[in-house]
Parts: C-alpha cells; structure tokens; sequence
C-alpha cells in the first residue's frame, strides 16, 4: 500500500539563470514542498507533440479508425530539480497550469492544478 499525501503548493515562476546569464527557452519555477523550496529546470520538447501519438479505435462496423489529436504542440517541458542529482520533471503548461511528474530520490510527486 503507498502513502498518499496531498501538499497545495503555489508555483511561482522565475527567470532561469545559468551563472547570471538568462537562458532562452528555458523555463523556471519555484515550489515550496515538503518544507523546502526547490526550483523546476525545463526545456521545451519538441519531438512530443499530441500529432506524434496517433489515437486508434474502432467505429461501430468493427473498423479501425486512426485519429491524430490536435492540441497545442508548444507546451511539453522536460527537466530536472536544481541541486538534486538524478531527479527528473515531466510537465505540461497546454492549459496554462503546471500539470505532470516530479522524480526525485525514491519518491514522485503528482504536480497537478486545483479544482474547485
């Protein structure tokens, strides 16, 4: 049985610096979890886009039918946390919230927006 437990955490963003320099097409944000703040890396990924993952199904006759998804092709972020070795972040900003995975050590965080 795992742990579950649910943490509200505002992210903030922030300009991504690489020795004081801004970097382009990099993303950053600062969290507040677990009681510490950690700062989200990101790049845009460009090869995982919704038109590279073909939908299949099948209509009502039995008949596959292939569809390819269309939705903004611009908002797949891959990346790590500053200052942890190995950790790993998964996310997307498609509907202008954070939503995805965070790795780091032996536990993953489900990053996702509130619904009221």
């Amino acid at each position: 049985m795992a742990l579950q437990l649910s943490e509200v955490v505002t992210p903030r963003k922030e300009l991504h610096q690489d020795k004081s320099v801004p970097v382009l097409g990099w993303l950053s944000y600062s969290l507040r979890f677990a009681g510490q703040r950690r700062v989200i890396c990101m790049w845009h990924k460009k090869l995982f886009s919704p038109r590279h993952l073909p939908l299949m199904t099948q209509d009502d006759r039995g008949a596959l039918q292939r569809d390819c998804p269309t939705g903004p092709a611009d908002c797949y972020h891959l990346g790590y946390l500053e200052e942890i070795p190995l950790s790993g972040v998964t996310l997307d900003t498609c509907y202008g919230d954070l939503e995805g995975i965070m790795k780091l050590d032996d536990l993953t965080y489900e990053i996702r927006p509130l619904v009221f």
